[in-house]
């Protein structure tokens, strides 16, 4: 089982008003083709983690960022999370060998009173990339194939963190995962196996602020 990849931002505020534009901000920097598929899923939770979701919806069809939006908007104050699914294309390594399929992101969005303040420790925004494999595909053989599928995927990491850095400009912000307090220089060097010195200026932008 591998660690979940996160990227969280720390602003210099977060009131209320702010919490679901940021939600939104952050999944309008994925791919078109992302947006295009639409919102797979949202909740809002209040007070912390363990209570049980203010309001839920799958939405097997996809709906817009905005329709998400409005049906949050209601249930929202400065002690509530606010979460939203997305997907988008990556390559993942089967029994078929590489493949371009579906992988979830998920973006939370942090009041300042949600769980006594968890947002100070793990962010205001956070967007959940899923298990780590998809970007270091320790289970694929060490090939041409599996070299280019992997920066490809890492590129695309990468490139949506610095384009949510450049445009929603955090205090600070983070790559992580459950082992590892900075993912960056993990990723570095799988990027280096990958495809040399590629991507390192990118890489920066995604570490520590």
């Amino acid at each position: 089982m591998g660690d979940r990849i996160r990227f969280s931002l720390w602003f210099d505020s977060q009131t209320t008003a702010q919490i679901l534009p940021r939600l939104a901000h952050a999944a309008e920097v994925l791919p078109i083709e992302a947006l295009e598929r639409g919102v797979q899923q949202f909740r809002v939770v209040a007070l912390n983690w363990s209570e049980p979701a203010l309001v839920e919806e799958r939405a097997t069809g996809g709906m817009t960022v905005a329709e998400a939006l409005e049906e949050m908007r209601g249930f929202v104050h400065e002690d509530c999370a606010c979460e939203m699914d997305l997907a988008w294309m990556l390559w993942r390594y089967g029994a078929q060998g590489w493949e371009q399929a579906l992988h979830p992101v998920r973006f939370t969005s942090l009041g300042p009173s949600f769980a006594e303040g968890l947002a100070a420790e793990e962010g205001q925004l956070s967007v959940d990339f899923g298990l780590d494999e998809a970007f270091l595909a320790e289970a694929a053989p060490w090939n041409v194939d599996t070299r280019r599928h992997l920066q490809a995927n890492i590129l695309q990491l990468l490139a949506y963190c610095h384009k949510a850095q450049q445009q929603m400009r955090p205090r600070m912000r983070r790559l992580w995962s459950d082992e590892e307090t900075d993912w960056t220089q993990k990723l570095v060097q799988r990027l280096r196996d990958a495809a040399g010195e590629a991507g390192q200026e990118v890489l920066g932008d995604a570490g520590n602020g």
